[in-house]
Parts: structure tokens; C-alpha cells; sequence
């Protein structure tokens, strides 16, 4: 299901992250994404019940969404997995 509702295109330059929470808190996310400056080719979406989040590669750790990620209030609230390292365990199953 997380591969299939991929919101962003794959592209060489830029990351694609799903989230993995309980549901509804996909929407606390995209109004946290929403409430931030994004740095450059940084999007959001949900799609199929999921928080898909693409950012430029070298500027994750830069963007407003990861700062806001790190802080102690969200640290068990959700993993995060580059949709790349999904698609590597699906193919070796």
C-alpha cells in the first residue's frame, strides 16, 4: 500500500519519506509541514492514508519540517523511512 500511494515522481535529486503513525496523526504533520518555510523543492502530501514528505537531497536536515521532527513532543509518535529503502526490502521478499 505505502508503494503504491507514493505521492511525488522518484527523482535523483530529491528524497521521498513516508511516515508510519496511527492514523489521523498524518494530518498533525501536514499542519506542522504547513506552519514552516520550506527550503528549496520541499513538499508534502497525504495520499492513500499516509504522510509522504520530499525534500532536496542535502537539505533535509536544514528544513523547518525536520527541526520541527526532532523535537522530544513527536519522538514516539512516528518512524519515517525514504521510500528507496521501502522499495529494497519489498524486492528482496
Amino acid at each position: 500500500m505505502i508503494l503504491k500511494s507514493v505521492a511525488f515522481a522518484a527523482h535523483s535529486d530529491l528524497h521521498t519519506y513516508v511516515f508510519i503513525c496511527e492514523n489521523g496523526f498524518e494530518q498533525t504533520l501536514m499542519d506542522k509541514f504547513n506552519s514552516i518555510a520550506p527550503v528549496a523543492n520541499e513538499k508534502a502530501q497525504i495520499n492513500g492514508g499516509q504522510f509522504y514528505w520530499q525534500v532536496s537531497k542535502g537539505l533535509t536536515l536544514d528544513s523547518g519540517f525536520s527541526k520541527i521532527l526532532g523535537t522530544k513532543q513527536f519522538k514516539d509518535k512516528f518512524t519515517s523511512r525514504n521510500i528507496n529503502t521501502i522499495q529494497k526490502i519489498f524486492d528482496k521478499i
